[in-house]
């Protein structure tokens, strides 16, 4: 059985008369398992107030806003509650669905009028002149809230769908691969075989050209060497034929210095090897014919040539064996160094270099004070946006956000929802992904890289100490230095394809958010009763987002494990550099 959404609801104390007829008309979806209604009167004694409040926003799939005058006097209602919502909904995490319970002016609201809101048309719940009954009114939210909680299910469907067929080509894929795998370890098998076979085709020819006229084998049972060769009829015959015995097989065997592990000079290794070994062989059957000849020809003559013969027969036999034995302790450091060539081939070992392989270049802001913030009378500025002056010590900044192919050439993955565009940054990245690719790279570099805090960044955006106090990062025309929802065609796009601000600084504003350092407080001046939380701060703007985000000066938080589309990051060093 599917699971249900959760539904949160904001509002005023004022409207909790509301909010109740609400929660008796949603009751027949909780029974159905369609739904979970929370609100905050079910936060248990000894719960800090505003963490659960904050849990329960990051929980929910559907946002309800009970909208009336009191909303709009709310101001924790403003300062924390919606606009949290309204980053979800912007982001995709939630639907927001804005209830008007009262009669008022929500549609000079830059937020609510923006959205879709309940009942038919924005016509007030308690606004008699067009609903007979109150009932009539929540009747028309309830399926409202139906049709979003369709929406959902099949928007989860067509995700579930999307999965099983990728999942399907993963495995096909796999399974393909496996096979490729197999089909080349049996053709390299099969190429190893011809190699070997016309290996021993030159050792065979090796043989016929020194010994045209014999024929080798072992005797197992014997364990003796068997020559069917021309018969030798006196002592005369086999000297004079030992006096044309070839000497090829000692003169091609390479010297120590000279041996490689390449394939050409192991085969010629092994090539002169056997050429050695045949000689061995072929010199004890010309001892032991010799013996017998001895054996059946007892004149003065006959010994006193096999005692000479028989000298030189036993000194070429200690300098063959003396030769094997060095030659085979080339033999085992060939192969040693052989395999560690291959293991060094298979692990593939590169040193990592920052500029030519992330090519990752950076702008020197030199530091100064500055006025953090937004000025009381800026538009559409935010509550936790108050003025006051900061000192910013001098650092380096990313010119541009770190793109995907920056993040695959050190993590070996690219988890960005935009795919296929290397130039483009990389995006759907928590603030934990980030310090591990943070981590990974400061130890491959040995250069200490980290996320700007929220006052670098700020500064950064704003100019400087090159600053003209533009509205956004570079200009007051928002569409010539960012990607936003305005022209972006809700993706991400090439860095460095709008223009920079003072700095030469680009895409501070729009294209994606991006990571701060910084645990999300209020300022020093802030007089809104607020502690430090557990999110992490993110600025600047994404492709998807309005124009009011887009703000140097407009502050995001987000857990530490979010993902995003919109969520991306750009590095910075601290001055001087370590």
């Amino acid at each position: 059985m599917p699971q249900p959404y959760k539904l949160f609801t904001i509002y005023a104390r004022e409207d909790e008369v509301y909010l109740k007829e609400l929660r008796g008309q949603l009751r027949p979806l909780e029974l159905a398992g369609r739904i979970t209604v929370w609100y905050d009167s079910e936060i248990r004694p000894g719960i800090e107030w505003e963490k659960a409040i904050v849990e329960k926003l990051d929980a929910a799939d559907i946002i309800l806003i009970l909208v009336s005058a009191a909303y709009y006097n709310s101001v924790y209602i403003h300062d924390v509650e919606i606009k949290y919502a309204i980053s979800r909904h912007e982001i995709g995490e939630a639907q927001v669905i804005p209830v008007i319970v009262r009669p008022c002016a929500f549609f000079d609201d830059p937020v609510i009028s923006k959205l879709q809101a309940l009942p038919t048309n924005g016509l007030a719940v308690t606004d008699s002149r067009f609903w007979h009954q109150r009932d009539d009114a929540w009747l028309d939210v309830v399926a409202g809230v139906k049709r979003t909680l369709d929406l959902l299910r099949d928007s989860e469907m067509e995700k579930e769908h999307a999965a099983r067929k990728a999942a399907l080509a993963a495995e096909k894929l796999a399974e393909q691969t496996r096979l490729d795998i197999i089909a080349a370890e049996q053709d390299a098998n099969q190429k190893e075989l011809a190699e070997k076979s016309k290996q021993q085709t030159k050792f065979t020819d090796i043989q016929e050209v020194e010994h045209p006229t014999e024929k080798i084998n072992t005797n197992a049972e014997e364990g003796l060497i068997d020559v069917s060769k021309k018969d030798f009829g006196n002592l005369d015959d086999l000297l004079r034929h030992l006096t044309e015995l070839p000497t090829e097989g000692l003169e091609q065997v390479p010297p120590q210095q000279s041996i490689k592990t390449d394939d050409q000079n192991v085969n010629q290794f092994y090539t002169a090897q056997y050429a050695r070994d045949e000689y061995s062989k072929n010199t004890s059957f010309y001892i032991n014919k010799l013996k017998r000849l001895l054996t059946n020809s007892l004149s003065p003559r006959h010994i006193a040539y096999g005692g000479i013969l028989l000298g030189a027969s036993l000194v070429i036999l200690w300098i063959t064996k003396a030769f094997n034995e060095k030659q085979g302790n080339i033999n085992h450091n060939t192969t040693l160094q052989t395999d560690s060539l291959h293991i060094a081939g298979q692990q593939k070992i590169i040193p990592f270099d920052t500029i030519k392989v992330i090519n990752y270049p950076l702008v020197f802001v030199e530091g100064d004070s500055f006025l953090m913030g937004s000025h009381d009378k800026e538009l559409d500025r935010g509550r936790d946006e108050c003025q006051h002056s900061v000192t910013a010590k001098s650092f380096y900044i990313g010119t541009y956000e770190v793109t995907q192919s920056q993040w695959k050439a050190m993590m070996g993955n690219n988890p960005s929802i935009f795919k296929g565009c290397d130039n483009c940054p990389v995006e759907n990245v928590s603030w934990n992904d980030v310090q591990a690719f943070i981590a990974k790279l400061n130890m491959a570099t040995k250069i200490q890289y980290r996320l700007p805090t929220e006052t670098e960044w700020e500064y950064a955006a704003k100019g400087g100490k090159l600053s003209q106090n533009f509205r956004y990062a570079g200009t007051n025309m928002l569409y010539s230095v960012a990607w936003y929802d305005g022209n972006s065609k809700n993706k991400t796009h090439l860095i460095g394809t709008k223009l920079p601000n003072e700095l030469g600084i680009y895409d501070l504003s729009g294209n994606v958010w991006e990571w701060c350092d910084d645990l999300y407080a209020p300022y020093p001046c802030d007089n809104i009763n607020r502690r430090k939380g557990s999110y992490r701060v993110y600025r600047g703007g994404g492709f998807n987002t309005s124009a009011i985000r887009c703000r140097p000066a407009f502050r995001g938080f987000y857990s530490s494990t979010s993902h995003d589309c919109e969520l991306g990051f750009r590095l910075v060093r601290s001055f001087p550099l370590d």
